[in-house]
């Protein structure tokens, strides 16, 4: 599913607080989700200062691609 809003103005490198959260996200398994969450860490991925989610409906972080683009990786809970 791609769900598409229009913005009043762009959006200035994923600036979760001022802006809101524009991002795309990318469902994962639980498996998968603690794989690439260390993955990410080993290389070295910036991740976004805003921490980690976890509730009881799944969890996600936030990171940037190398364009700098805000991305957001989701694992629903079990």
């Amino acid at each position: 599913m791609v769900v598409l809003f229009q913005r009043p103005k762009a959006s200035e490198g994923g600036a979760i607080k001022r802006e809101g959260a524009t991002h795309q996200a990318f469902s994962v398994s639980r498996d998968d989700f603690e794989l690439a969450k260390k993955k990410m860490t080993d290389w070295g991925v910036k991740v976004h200062d805003t921490p980690a989610v976890d509730r009881p409906t799944g969890s996600g972080f936030y990171f940037f691609d190398t364009e700098g683009n805000l991305l957001q990786l989701y694992a629903p809970a079990k």
